[in-house]
Formats: structure tokens, C-alpha cells, sequence
């Protein structure tokens, strides 16, 4: 026996476990299939949560996407594997009952139907066919999840060198990463291989040439994670049943991660009404009370986006906002701490300096957010706010909170306009209206 052969022999104690592997199979792909089930909602409470303070850029929109996709062709992958397992147990269970199969001396049928049921594949067959089919759905889920890890690593490594180069706006477009993350994909599959390499050239130098571009590409796009692996998956199935599986995979898992972080994000995704097919029922520019915007429904999972007061009827006094701060507000804030002289890094000598230091700090700060921000009640423009940098009670989020006096106010509706002062690249000052939020007077 020569050495490759015995490189490619398995020791006793894989080949046992790769016969008995449908336990640890099932129990990967269960716990995997309900995890995945329930990572949507808690992608989507973590992106509320980061998302107003963070600079949420390509790299960081094509992260997001790229780890729903990955989840979801695991998820579709696990389930269809599940489903596979489960059928293969019952007909497994069924030929251990029965092991000889069909007793054609009990059945009443006439003998060219018992001969053409000879003829069909018998339930042993059909037990080692889906053996086979539920690992190779197992393996092929896992392969095409990180296929498609790859896919976008590449992906975003070369926006990364274009932003860096000044490409131009063009790589911001969606339709730039998704024609991007499709040529990668046709990279890493072989295609571009294939047409390189089918074929030799009678000059060496090209043959050489085309061999290391093959090589380059191999590691650039990582596809040498996974392409020894897929090449044996392709070389003994066929050819279009595994591209059309990889196809309805890629396919399903697009769909549903475009919807599902549409729902929140809708840059370069859609949204889709599966089961609601009302057309005047979300209308355009309907007045709306929108939930988060009032902290009776704010709960710990939740986060405050821009915006939020108490409830939506007001009882007292005093009227409580809190802002939300953004990262998008920071070169304002810098430009007016600086213009105020704010003491951003003075170290203070003792205690005295230090009260004094902070009473100056203060004014200060509210001379900075209300600079910021600009609130008023029905047109009514609040002046002199006092503003506190403070954390919301129940999402935590990061922000600034303060109590606007309405005692005057009439017991009635009432809409507070929160806008902020943007500084532009050129440093000019531009408002732009930030929420609204209506409320009741009681």
C-alpha cells in the first residue's frame, strides 16, 4: 500500500464516529436552529442600542449584513437538514420493525403492480439516500456559511482600500456592494479558475502567469478555506442539483435578511407585507403616535432612538425630554466647547477650584446644548433649558435630559419639535427638524 493511500484512510475511531454521527448532527443543528431563530430580534435591540453612537458607515452596514446573512443560510441549512433527519428516522424506525420490507404475499395488488413496486427503490434504500442527503445538506450549510463569511471579509477589505484611495461615491451605492460581494463570489467558486486553467497555453510564461493569478486569488478571496471540500461535493454530485440547492440557499437567505433588517435599517434593503396586504392603511404622511416615543412602552431591551417623554397625557408642571445623543452631533458640540472655552482638560489644584471649576462647567454646558439643540411647544420656542448629560432610567441609552415648564399650557394637545443645529464641512449652521412628539395636557 503506498504512502497516499494510507494518508487517505480514516483511523477506526472517526470511521465509527462518521457512522454514528447523526446525534451529534441532530443536537448541532437543533440548538443552532433556535439560537438563529431568536439572533434577529437581539441583533436588532443591539443595533437600537449602538447605533445613535456609533458613525454607522459602509464597513459597518456591510458587517450588519453580512452577519444576518451567515445566520440565515446556517438557519435555512440546519432546518433543512432537520427536516431530512427526521424522515430518515422514520423510515429507519420503520425498517428496524420491518426489516424485510414489503410482504407481497399480504398484499392484494395484481402481480405488474407488485413488479413495478419491486422496482422502486426499497426502504433501505431510501434510508441510506437520505444518510446521505442530510449529511451532505449538514456539511453543505456550514461550507456556504463560511463561503459566504469570506464573501464579504473580501468585500469589505476592498471598500476599506477604495475609501482609502478617494474612490468616489460610486462604492456607496448598494447596488456597487452587492455587484462586488457577486464578483467575489464567482472568484471564490472557480469560475474565473476554471476559464484560467481548463486550458494550457503553448507559451509557458502565460501558463505560469495564469497559474499564480489562479494562486493569488485563491488566498485574496480566502476561497482556500473551503474550495478543496466544495471541489469534492461538486466532483461526485450533480452538478445542478448543487447549484440549484446553493442557489434557493443564497436566495431565501437574501430575501429574508433584506426584510428583516429592513424593518429598522432601510439602506440598501426592502421591506415586505407577507401577510398584510392592506393599501390605505399605512399611508404616507399619516399622523401617528409612534410608541417609543413615550417612556411607559420603553423597556429594558428597548432603546430610545432620538427622542422621548414621559407618557403621552402629562400630568404636573413640568414636562421631562431626553435626547439622545448622537455621534453625528459631536462637531458641533466640539465647535461650540471650543467657542465657549469649556475646560475639557483642565486638571483642577484642590477642592475649592474643583466646585468652582464645575459651577463654570455648567453654565457653560448650557449655553453648548442649547446651542445644539432648539425645542419648542406649538411654535413657541422654550428658551434658557437646563440641560443634564444623564443616562434614560430604562434603556440606559446615552443622552441629555431636561424639564420644560407647561404649567401655562392649555388641557389639550400639544406638539414638542425638537431640532437640532448640524455644523456642515464648510463650518456653516444648518437646522434640521430631529422629532416630534405629541402629547396631551391633563
Amino acid at each position: 500500500m503506498n504512502s497516499n493511500e494510507n494518508h487517505d484512510q480514516l483511523p477506526d475511531w472517526i470511521k465509527q464516529l462518521r457512522s454514528q454521527s447523526w446525534q451529534i448532527e441532530m443536537l448541532i443543528a437543533g440548538s443552532t436552529v433556535y439560537t438563529l431563530f431568536y439572533l434577529s430580534d437581539h441583533l436588532q435591540s443591539f443595533f437600537y442600542s449602538v447605533y445613535p453612537g456609533i458613525d454607522f458607515n459602509l464597513t459597518k452596514t456591510l458587517m450588519l449584513f453580512g452577519v444576518y446573512l451567515v445566520s440565515r443560510i446556517l438557519l435555512i441549512g440546519f432546518i433543512a437538514n432537520l427536516i431530512i433527519r427526521s424522515v430518515w428516522l422514520a423510515y429507519l424506525g420503520i425498517n428496524f420493525a420491518f426489516p424485510s420490507g414489503v410482504n407481497y404475499e399480504n398484499l392484494k395488488n395484481n402481480e405488474e403492480s407488485k413488479e413495478t413496486l419491486r422496482n422502486q427503490p426499497t426502504i433501505l434504500q431510501r434510508v441510506t439516500f437520505l444518510e446521505r442527503l442530510s449529511k451532505l445538506s449538514y456539511s453543505l450549510a456550514v461550507l456556504l456559511a463560511i463561503f459566504m463569511t469570506s464573501v464579504f471579509l473580501t468585500t469589505i477589505f476592498i471598500h476599506v482600500i477604495l475609501e482609502k484611495i478617494v474612490f468616489g461615491q460610486i462604492i456607496y451605492e448598494a447596488w456597487f456592494s452587492y455587484s462586488m460581494a457577486i464578483l467575489i463570489a464567482i472568484i471564490q467558486i472557480g469560475v474565473i479558475d476554471q476559464f484560467f486553467l481548463s486550458k494550457t497555453s503553448k507559451r509557458p510564461i502565460i501558463n505560469s502567469f495564469k497559474k499564480k493569478l489562479s494562486i493569488f486569488l485563491e488566498y485574496a478571496t480566502l476561497s482556500f478555506l473551503f474550495r478543496r471540500e466544495f471541489l469534492a461535493i461538486k466532483s461526485n454530485t450533480n452538478r445542478w442539483a448543487l447549484g440549484l440547492f446553493a442557489v434557493i440557499i443564497f436566495g431565501l437567505s437574501t430575501i429574508i435578511t433584506s426584510y428583516q433588517i429592513g424593518k429598522y435599517w432601510p439602506d440598501g434593503t426592502f421591506k415586505l407585507k407577507i401577510l398584510d396586504d392592506r393599501e390605505y392603511f399605512d399611508v404616507k404622511f399619516d399622523p401617528r403616535l409612534h410608541i417609543y416615543d413615550y417612556d411607559t412602552n420603553i423597556t429594558d431591551k428597548t432603546s430610545v432612538i432620538k427622542a422621548s417623554i414621559p407618557s403621552e397625557i402629562i400630568k404636573g408642571r413640568y414636562l421631562k425630554l431626553f435626547v439622545t445623543s448622537w455621534s453625528r452631533f459631536d462637531k458641533k458640540l466640539i465647535d461650540r466647547y471650543n467657542k465657549y472655552e469649556y475646560p475639557l482638560n483642565y486638571k483642577t489644584k484642590n477642592d475649592a477650584d474643583f466646585y468652582a471649576t464645575q459651577e463654570i462647567s455648567d453654565s457653560i454646558f448650557n449655553l453648548v446644548i442649547n446651542d445644539l439643540f432648539e425645542v419648542d411647544i406649538d411654535g413657541i420656542v422654550q428658551e434658557n433649558l437646563k440641560w443634564k448629560s444623564t443616562n434614560h432610567p430604562i434603556a440606559k441609552t446615552k443622552g441629555y435630559a431636561t424639564f420644560i415648564d407647561i404649567d401655562s399650557l392649555s388641557l389639550e394637545e400639544h406638539k414638542l419639535n425638537l431640532f437640532v443645529n448640524f455644523l456642515s464641512k464648510r463650518k456653516n449652521s444648518y437646522k434640521v427638524t430631529w422629532k416630534q412628539i405629541p402629547f396631551w395636557k391633563e
